[in-house]
């Protein structure tokens, strides 16, 4: 069996069109990283906000609510 990339705990910025839900989990689900979509439009260079769950709201909510 081909071994899986281990990529636990990276985290991929995402500044532009929001990746679709899909890809972001089969990345998680296959290696373990994390895409993060921020807002960041042109006018706003480069970047305008982000948000990150909370761990212990990581651990409480669903997959879906995350």
């Amino acid at each position: 069996m081909e071994k899986k990339p281990e990529l636990k705990g990276t985290r991929f910025l995402s500044g532009v069109t929001e990746p679709p839900v899909a890809l972001m989990k089969g990345l998680y689900d296959l290696t373990g990283a994390e895409i993060i979509h921020a807002y960041g439009a042109t006018e706003t260079t480069p970047l305008v906000t982000t948000n990150r769950l909370k761990p212990w709201l990581e651990k409480e909510l669903s997959e879906d609510e995350r």
